[in-house]
């Protein structure tokens, strides 16, 4: 089985890609990864393969010992997109305010079209339902059973604010699901208000249906959810795919900030709770109940939180209290520390303590200490970080307290990671740990990445310094932009996945913004409708802002062949037109070509848009306590660069 569905994979590779790679050479970007790690017991590898009209991802591995393949290939044409390999679709359904969405992954053929300026989104994936692997290193699927899924969804009204949406899956066990999304917007993006509604048959025809509402305000945000199945104890698709716990009954959020230094919140959570991560479709689930309500304030520079929580799980009941304080006291020097304690209905108790302090020696050098305290055992950790764009490295070292090593309960525990651009194309990463019975384990793995040899440079590396721009692209229906080349000044930023970018610089400047579609990885031509005129970078964590862009145009088969004429040469007037950037999963930072000049627009003064979410919820990862090495980019690079918030599953 592994052997044909591999063999597939070469046939499409040789049949697809080969003769788009030999067509249009100057416009191929491919990368190469693979590693081996025995903490994971896995080993494997992934390709990805780029051209102006083709994009295609496939590798395999084995798994704790079983080998597992995948793959899939892109092919745009006008604003239709056709897919065939697996592929991780989503169920989310418009009520889902307390879940990241439902998903289904499948194998086989499918089509992604856009229809009335963007207003009407139609998808539809047929073949079979299917168990996936994944690892560090590749993605593989096994088709189980028989199976195709529909999507529609559906922007009406002058002010698109009625959304219609239907979702069907058609297997063993089929679900039907219509929706309806009603949204208000207020004077800026922090006011809104959204209602919602559903309601279908989930498997075996058994009625589903759920109400939300969502409203946001400059101080008071308040999310609720109710879900209603006919068949209790058991999510909306019962199939053998991951499962992290499914919203069911009542679920509510809530929180207030009357001044910028005090904010309350609450919640209430019903959450369907598998024994297993694997869900079988024969089997039920169990409710988990979490009610919690806390007080956050700002003082004296220092950031305090106060919460209190009980929880209800198969009969059994725990409560218990929590409190966390951090400061930076320098511009280099951060301080916090954290305890909480945990009452459970048997009598027993759980308490834990933490305290840390983290030394920011230069931008690329950073120093910690952790303190941890339970009820019996304390231990410290040791431990610093350096990364540039050349080589990164960490060091970590800690007690662990045994109790079944009489004499010598307490025991070291070392952890090294390490990661180096050897050359332009090629890099590697290597860490390895060893536990406190003294057995180690270890990962390692190499990328090697490819670009057309009329590229002005390979694409530049994550810059580490103090100030930067952040950002988040979307459609008028909040949708991210993934893909699109974002000019900051000069300063070419390709988004990923999520649509996010981010420039990082050692001042701080004010910078003009526009987008370059020539340079673009997208399937459109995009203009902004709605984006400020100018932006400063500033220190440390920021929000970012909202760029909002509306689709003018495919980029159809046409066009793409236009441009490759423009880059051969063959046409007149010829300007110098540079590869698409990677995909964001392997590579979201593409250079300026010295060849072509770059014009800096302006716009008009900023008018606030107001996206399902705000602009706040832009929020990259606090310096506080990082824990792991940054993972250093594979390319030099002259300037600035992209830094990705998240890097999705490899062939998604």
């Amino acid at each position: 089985m592994a052997s044909a569905y591999c063999l597939i994979l070469m046939l499409i590779f040789c049949v697809f890609v080969l003769p788009v790679s030999c067509v249009a050479r100057a416009q191929v970007v491919y990368s190469i990864n693979g590693g081996t790690s025995t903490l994971d017991q896995a080993q494997g590898g992934w390709a990805t393969v780029q051209t102006r009209g083709y994009t295609m991802e496939f590798g395999g591995g084995t798994l704790i010992g079983k080998f597992t393949a995948g793959g899939i290939v892109r092919h745009p044409v006008g604003s239709t997109v056709y897919s065939l390999g697996d592929s991780l679709l989503n169920f989310r359904l418009p009520t889902d305010l307390f879940m990241g969405g439902r998903s289904v992954y499948m194998t086989g053929f499918g089509i992604d079209t856009q229809l009335r300026d963007e207003r009407t989104d139609l998808h539809f994936y047929g073949g079979g339902i299917s168990n996936f692997s994944q690892s560090q290193f590749f993605t593989g699927a096994v088709p189980q059973q028989m199976a195709a899924m529909l999507t529609f969804h559906g922007i009406t009204g002058e002010n698109r604010n009625w959304k219609y949406t239907t979702h069907l899956l058609l297997a063993n066990r089929s679900t039907f699901v219509e929706g309806v999304q009603w949204k208000y917007h207020g004077n800026n993006s922090r006011n809104y208000a959204t209602l919602s509604a559903v309601g279908g048959l989930g498997e075996m025809r058994h009625p589903y249906g759920a109400l939300s509402a969502d409203l946001r305000r400059r101080t008071l945000n308040v999310r609720g959810e109710y879900v209603w199945y006919g068949k209790q104890n058991t999510p909306l698709l019962n199939l053998p795919t991951l499962q992290y716990g499914e919203p069911v009954k009542e679920n509510i959020y809530a929180n207030y900030r009357p001044f910028r230094f005090l904010m309350l919140m609450g919640s209430r959570r019903n959450l369907l709770v598998f024994p297993s991560m694997t869900v079988n479709p024969e089997q039920t689930g169990y409710i988990n109940t979490t009610n919690m309500g806390g007080i956050t304030f700002l003082l004296l520079k220092a950031n305090l939180s106060i919460s209190y929580f009980d929880s209800r799980y198969k009969g059994m009941k725990s409560y218990g209290e929590s409190a966390s304080v951090g400061r930076q006291v320098t511009r280099y020097v951060s301080m916090g520390g954290s305890y909480s304690i945990d009452h459970s209905s048997t009598g027993s108790k759980q308490e834990i303590g933490t305290a840390y302090v983290l030394e920011r020696i230069t931008p690329q050098l950073h120093l910690r200490q952790t303190y941890v305290h339970t009820g019996f055992n304390s231990y410290m950790t040791y431990g610093g970080d350096y990364f540039n764009n050349r080589f990164s490295a960490g060091v970590y070292y800690n007690t662990t307290y045994i109790p079944t090593n009489i004499g010598r309960p307490y025991q070291p525990n070392y952890s090294f990671s390490g990661s180096a651009r050897i050359t332009r194309r090629i890099s590697v990463n290597a860490s390895k740990s060893i536990d406190p019975y003294g057995k180690g384990y270890y990962m390692a793995s190499a990328n090697y990445s490819s670009y057309s040899t009329d590229w002005a440079g390979a694409p530049p590396p994550i810059r580490i310094d103090d100030f930067s721009v952040r950002g988040h692209v979307v459609t008028p229906d909040s949708r991210p932009v993934a893909g699109l080349a974002i000019l900051i000044d000069k300063a070419l930023l390709i988004t990923d996945m999520s649509g996010y970018f981010e420039l990082r610089e050692h001042k701080q400047r004010t910078h003009n913004i526009s987008i370059d579609n020539s340079q673009s990885g997208t399937m459109s031509n995009y203009e902004i409708i709605s984006a400020p005129s100018h932006v400063e970078s500033v220190y440390g964590d920021d929000p970012g802002i909202t760029i909002v862009v509306k689709r003018t145009n495919a980029r159809g088969a046409s066009q793409l062949f236009i441009e490759h004429q423009q880059v051969t040469g063959q046409a007149q007037n010829s300007r110098p037109s540079p590869a698409p950037a990677a995909t964001p999963s392997t590579s979201s930072r593409v250079p300026t070509p010295a060849a072509v000049t770059v014009p800096v627009a302006t716009y008009e003064p900023y008018k606030p848009y107001q996206p399902n979410q705000p602009a706040s919820t832009v929020n990259a990862a606090p310096p506080a306590a990082p824990s792991a090495t940054p993972a250093v980019s594979s390319t030099p690079a002259p300037t600035a660069s992209v830094v990705n918030p998240a890097t999705p599953p490899k062939g998604l």
